[in-house]
C-alpha cells in the first residue's frame, strides 16, 4: 500500500488576503485620543488602584479584629455556669406578698364568712381532692389509692393546713417524682388531721441539681409551676451510651516513651569533648583543677588497679568533699566523670613520658663514659630477668652488682631504681605542694599504684631501644595503655562446664610486691623523691590526653601459667641476695 499524498500547496488564510504588513496605512479609521482624554484615563486608573489598596487595608483591619475576638473567646470560659445567680428577694417585697396571699386565702376559707364557698375542702398532701368513694380505681399514672374513711364534718382551717397547702407546690417536683406507696389501700390519715403526713418526694436525677434556689419563695396568686428543664445528659442515658462513642470527643496523643539517645557531641553541647565551661555552678572550674583533680590522682595512686577509672560513687564522694555547700549529682559519663577521666589519662601518660626521659639520660651517661657502648646490649642487660626460682630484672632494683668471677648477684633496694623514682617524682609528686611524711601515712595510703605505673613505664621505654636506636613503633603497640599493661581477661570454660573470666595479671603482679614494702623502705623512696624534685628547676605542665581503662569482673580466676613475681629479699631480713 502506498503512502498517502499530502497537499504541498501553501495557501493564505482568507482573513489575511487583504493584509499587507509592509504597506503604510494612510487612514485606518481609528480615532486617536487627545492628551486630555489620556490624562483622565490615567487619573481614573490611579483612583481605581487607590480604591483597591484601601479595600485591602480595610479587609486586613477586619481580619485583625476578628482574630483578636477569636483570641478573647478562646481565653474566656467555654462552659457557662450551670446555676443561675441567686438573688434573694427583698424582705419588704416578701412580707407584702405573704400578707396579700394570707388575705386572699382566708377570704374564702373562713366558715363564718357568709360568702364562703360551701363546697370547699382542704387540699391533701398530694395536691388532689380527698377520695370519698371506696370504689375509686387506680388512675392512668399507676397510682393506687385506698378507700377513704367516713366523711367528717367541716373543720376550721388552721395554720397547719395553710402550711400543708404551701408545701405541696414545690418547684423541684418533676415528672420523675413519685409518691410513697404503702400498699393496696390508703390509710385513713388525711390532711385535715392535726399533723398531716409528709410526702417522701423522690429527687430528680438531673445533673444540674435543684432549681429551687432561684425560684420565688412566695406563692403568689396566679403562679403556675414551671416544668424543670431536662438535663442534656442524664445518668441513665450516660450509662447506656457506648464508651467508644465518647472517645471521639477527646483527641488522644500517644507519646513516644523511647529514650532519645544523644551522641557524645550533643551531650557536650556541640563540643567534641568535655571542658571546664560545662561544669555546673559558678567558679567551679578553679576548685576542680586545684583540689578535686589532685584528690582523684591520690586515690588512684593508692589503688590496687591504677588502670581502672573511678566509679560514679567514688567521684560523687570526691565532689561532695570538695563542694560541701553544693548539691551536685554525678552520673555515668557526665561532665564530672568525663573531666576526671581526661585528667587521669594524662596523669598515666606522664609516667611514660618521663620514663623515656630517664632512659635517655641513662644512655647518654653510658655513652659519655664509653663511646663504643652497645646500646642494644645495655638494654638487654637491664631487661633480662635473673635469679631462680623467682627471676627479677635489674631495672627494678636500686643496686644490681654482678660478680664476673663468681657470677653472684648482689641486689639492694627493691622497686627503688633511679629510673623508676625519676618517673614517679616527675609524673606524680610534682603536683604536690609539699611531699608528705610517709611515717604519718597508713599502709593503704602509700602510692603503690603510682609505683606500679612508674615501673611499667620504664619497661615500656626500654622497648624503644632494643635495636640499639630509638625506634617508636606505630599503632596500638606503642601506647602506654591498659590494653598493653593492664590486667587482661579472657573467657575460660572450667571442667564443670561453667564459663568464667580468666585474668592474665600484669599490673597486679607488681602491686603486691609494692604493698609488701615496709615503712622504712617507703621513707627511702620519699627521701629520694625529695632530692630529685629539689634539683628540678622547671616543673613542666603536660598536655592532656585520654586512654582506655578496664575494670575486672567479680567472676575471675588467675591464669595458672603466669609465674608470681616474688623478690628474694621479701623472704629475707635484708635486700642482699
Amino acid at each position: 500500500m502506498s503512502a498517502p499524498k499530502f497537499q504541498s500547496i501553501i495557501k493564505t488564510r482568507n482573513k489575511n488576503k487583504e493584509v499587507h504588513p509592509g504597506q503604510v496605512v494612510v487612514d485606518s479609521g481609528i480615532k486617536r485620543r487627545t492628551p486630555e482624554e489620556m490624562q483622565r484615563v490615567r487619573e481614573e486608573k490611579e483612583a481605581q488602584k487607590q480604591r483597591h489598596t484601601n479595600n485591602i487595608i480595610r479587609a486586613a483591619l477586619v481580619m485583625d479584629e476578628q482574630a483578636a475576638e477569636d483570641q478573647r473567646r478562646r481565653q474566656a470560659p467555654a462552659i457557662p455556669p450551670l446555676r443561675l445567680p441567686y438573688a434573694a428577694p427583698l424582705a419588704a417585697d416578701t412580707a407584702a406578698a405573704k400578707e396579700a396571699q394570707k388575705a386572699q386565702r382566708f377570704a374564702f376559707q373562713d366558715p363564718d364568712n357568709p360568702d364562703a364557698d360551701p363546697d370547699y375542702q382542704p387540699l391533701s398532701d398530694q395536691g388532689e381532692s380527698e377520695v370519698e368513694d371506696n370504689s375509686e380505681v387506680a388512675s392512668d399514672n399507676d397510682s393506687v389509692l385506698s378507700a377513704a374513711p367516713k366523711k367528717r364534718g367541716r373543720q376550721r382551717v388552721g395554720r397547719l393546713d395553710i402550711e400543708s397547702a404551701r408545701s405541696h407546690c414545690l418547684p423541684n417536683v418533676s415528672s420523675n417524682s413519685s409518691t410513697a406507696i404503702t400498699g393496696g389501700k390508703r390509710r385513713a390519715d388525711s390532711s385535715t388531721s392535726a399533723n398531716p403526713p409528709k410526702l417522701a418526694i423522690k429527687k430528680s436525677k438531673s445533673s444540674h441539681g435543684s432549681q429551687d434556689r432561684y425560684q420565688s419563695v412566695a406563692l403568689l396568686d396566679g403562679w403556675k409551676n414551671q416544668p424543670t428543664p431536662l438535663p442534656l445528659l442524664t445518668p441513665a442515658s450516660a450509662s447506656r451510651s457506648d464508651s467508644d462513642s465518647m472517645m471521639s470527643m477527646v483527641k488522644v496523643t500517644h507519646r513516644n516513651l523511647t529514650p532519645v539517645v544523644l551522641s557524645k557531641k550533643q551531650q557536650h553541647g556541640g563540643d567534641k569533648k568535655w571542658s571546664l565551661k560545662h561544669l555546673p555552678g559558678v567558679g567551679t572550674g578553679d576548685k576542680f583543677k586545684s583540689v578535686l583533680v589532685p584528690l582523684a590522682k591520690v586515690k588512684v595512686a593508692a589503688s590496687a588497679n591504677p588502670w581502672m577509672s573511678l566509679s560514679v560513687e567514688e567521684v560523687q564522694e570526691l565532689v561532695n568533699a570538695v563542694f560541701p555547700d553544693e548539691e551536685f549529682t554525678v552520673e555515668d559519663d557526665d561532665v564530672w566523670c568525663g573531666l576526671i577521666s581526661y585528667r587521669l589519662s594524662n596523669w598515666r601518660n606522664a609516667f611514660a613520658t618521663h620514663a623515656q626521659e630517664a632512659v635517655q639520660h641513662l644512655i647518654n651517661a653510658e655513652l659519655a663514659a664509653d663511646k663504643d657502648l652497645d646500646i642494644a646490649k645495655l638494654v638487654e642487660e637491664y631487661t633480662t630477668p635473673h635469679g631462680s626460682p623467682y627471676a627479677t630484672t635489674p631495672y627494678m632494683w636500686r643496686e644490681w652488682i654482678l660478680d664476673p668471677d663468681t657470677g653472684k648477684i648482689t641486689k639492694r633496694g627493691r622497686l627503688q631504681n633511679r629510673l623508676v623514682l625519676f618517673a614517679l617524682a616527675h609524673a606524680h609528686f610534682i603536683e604536690f605542694d609539699e611531699i608528705p611524711d610517709p611515717s604519718k601515712l597508713q599502709p593503704e595510703e602509700w602510692p603503690c599504684g603510682a609505683l606500679v605505673l612508674a615501673i611499667q613505664a620504664v619497661q615500656h621505654a626500654f622497648t624503644f631501644w632494643t635495636s640499639g636506636e630509638f625506634v617508636k613503633p606505630s599503632g596500638p603497640a606503642s601506647h602506654f595503655s591498659s590494653e598493653n599493661y593492664g590486667d587482661s581477661y579472657s573467657v575460660k570454660t572450667l571442667p564443670s562446664g561453667q564459663e568464667v573470666r580468666m585474668r592474665v595479671p600484669k599490673a597486679s603482679l607488681l602491686f603486691w610486691p609494692a604493698r609488701a614494702l615496709t615503712a622504712e623502705q617507703w621513707e627511702d623512696i620519699y627521701k629520694d623523691i625529695k632530692v630529685t624534685l629539689e634539683y628540678l628547676s622547671n616543673r613542666r605542665r603536660r598536655r592532656r590526653s585520654r586512654s582506655v581503662s578496664s575494670a575486672p569482673s567479680s567472676d575471675i580466676i588467675d591464669d595458672p601459667t603466669v609465674q608470681e613475681l616474688v623478690f628474694e629479699s621479701d623472704n629475707s631480713d635484708g635486700d642482699e641476695a
